[in-house]
Order: C-alpha cells, then structure tokens, then sequence
C-alpha cells in the first residue's frame, strides 16, 4: 500500500512539473518562425529552394504543417507574384486561415506544390498523389518533405519514436505510387541543423506542439520528459544541438510525346539510356568519305618476337 502512494505521488510530482513547464514556455504559437527555430527554418527553406526550383511566376500550392511559418517567407524571400495557396493541414492543432481541399482545386492550375511532413496524414496517399499530380502543369514539379519515423533523429522519448514509427508512411510506397502514376522521381536524405535551448525543446514537447505528441495521453508524455531530463539531457548545456533527417523526394511529369520512362533514382544520378533492353545495341552505322580515309593508317604487321631455330 505504502509502495503504491509513492508511485502515486511522484507521478502527480512529474505532471505538476511538466504543467509548470508548459506554463514557462518561450514558443509563441503565432510566432512567424519555425516551432523549432529560426536557424532551422533558414536551412530547411534553402533546402526547399534547392529542390523545389521555385520562379517568381511560379504558382505554388502548399500542404502540411507549420504553414503559418513557411508560407509567408515563401512569398516574401521567393518574390512570388501569386499568393500561395494552403492546401490541406496536417497535424497542425488549429488555424484561422480558409484551406482548400485538393479534390475542390482545378486540374492544370499550379506549377509547383509543396508537401512538408504530410504524407502520414493522408487517409488514402495514393489517391491524394493523383489529385495533386492533376493539379499540376505538364513541367509541373512536387516536392516532398518526409521524416521518416524509423530513422529520425530528433530527441524524443521513447514512447513518441514508437508512435513516430507506428504512424510512418513507408518512403518506399511513396516511390512505387508516384512511379505507378508516370512520374519521375528522385529523392536524397538531408540532415536539417538545430539549435535551440534545452528548456525550449522540453516545453515544446510537453505543450505537445510536435504534431505526433498529440496522440499521447498527459501522462505519458510527462513520463517521457522525465526520461529525457533523467537521460540524454540530462548533463547536456543549456543549449543543445541536434540534426533533423528528412528525405526529398521530388517528381515531374513526363511528357507523352517524349517517350521517357519513370524512374526513381537518387537526386544527382541521371540515367543515360532508358530501362528497356529493347533500345540497347543499336545497329548504327557511319559511312567511310574520302576525306576520312586519308586519316585512316593501314595496321602494320606486328613484328615476330621469336626468331625461328631452323
């Protein structure tokens, strides 16, 4: 009995510390930057520019979450002459801003669209990358932001990476539905830096601001933080470094007239020939002029290295 009031009372103990974290928090949630900072938002946007090749006359449609951040700096560092338009959110706990659903969007009206850690969220993936795909010009482009749950390496508790993993969208379905829809694709894994402090990260934890956290109970995210301030945090600094790893995955149409086939490679790596054998080893033929012949030596005769014995 005795044994059972101490467990009762330290775990009373480590929600009242984790409400009083929540109510100490420095995260604004209208704040115009990242949930995990500006200097983490600076780099994933220059990831997203990088691989996204986003014009000022581009159309771009957005869908995910922290759309109340990457939106507006989007437009602002982008020029873009067309506001972008907010897709669907995912994961994210409210918003004032009128969304659209992708099935209530016109075919051919956008040249880019942007998914930020989205795919998780969708009831059916396959058919939302056919709506999406539809929606695009034909030198339209899609770019996925995808954290993968089994190889993450943000700091969470235990409880939250298995409920990361649990809730993950296999990469590998994405590549096969966008490859079944005839789109080419190719993808790279970037780590994204981040610095923020120690406090910060553990208050955004307990507000359960990282969307993933809201299918945890109160009570075992307050286990959690114990976990993490009894463990790997524990004689950390004040500030403390990680790194996000996220995968790019970005696909176009191919033209119909073109002939190409889909593939799906990893970013850099293009393919000389495409995958069917039956294009391989053609019988090509350059006709011999005169003046080509002057340049053409007759092959001398190699000479004997053995001198004859008889």
């Amino acid at each position: 009995m005795l044994i059972e009031k101490q467990i009762e009372a330290e775990n009373n103990k480590i929600i009242i510390q984790k409400i009083e974290m929540n109510q100490t928090t420095n995260h604004d949630p209208n704040s115009s930057f990242h949930m995990f900072g500006k200097y983490y938002q600076d780099n994933l946007l220059k990831l997203i520019w990088k691989y996204l090749d986003l014009d000022p006359h581009h159309k771009l449609l957005y869908i995910g979450e922290s759309g109340e951040s990457f939106i507006p700096v989007l437009e602002k560092t982008s020029a873009l002459l067309q506001p972008v338009v907010w897709g669907e959110e995912c994961g994210a706990p409210h918003t004032d801003k009128k969304l659209k659903r992708i099935e209530q969007l016109d075919n051919y009206s956008f040249d880019r669209v942007l998914l930020v850690n989205a795919v998780q969220y969708f009831q059916n993936p396959s058919e939302t990358f056919t709506q999406v795909l539809n929606t695009l010009h034909a030198s339209g482009k899609i770019l996925l932001v995808h954290r993968p749950g089994p190889i993450t390496t943000l700091p969470f508790f235990r409880k939250a990476k298995k409920k990361l993993e649990e809730q993950d969208y296999p990469y590998m379905k994405i590549f096969e539905s966008l490859r079944k829809l005839g789109a080419d694709v190719q993808w790279k894994i970037e780590h994204v830096p981040v610095t923020i402090k120690k406090d910060d990260w553990l208050s955004l934890l307990g507000m359960k601001i990282a969307p993933i956290l809201q299918h945890l109970s109160d009570y075992e995210v307050a286990t959690g933080l114990q976990e993490l301030t009894q463990g790997c945090l524990k004689y950390s600094e004040e500030v403390v470094s990680f790194e996000d790893r996220l995968m790019f995955i970005s696909a176009h149409k191919l033209s119909e007239e073109g002939g190409a086939y889909p593939s799906i490679q990893r970013s850099g790596c293009v393919h000389s020939t495409p995958p069917h054998s039956a294009v391989w080893d053609l019988p090509l033929k350059l006709p011999l002029t005169e003046d080509l012949i002057k340049y053409l030596h007759k092959p001398s005769k190699p000479k004997c290295l053995f001198k004859r014995m008889f």
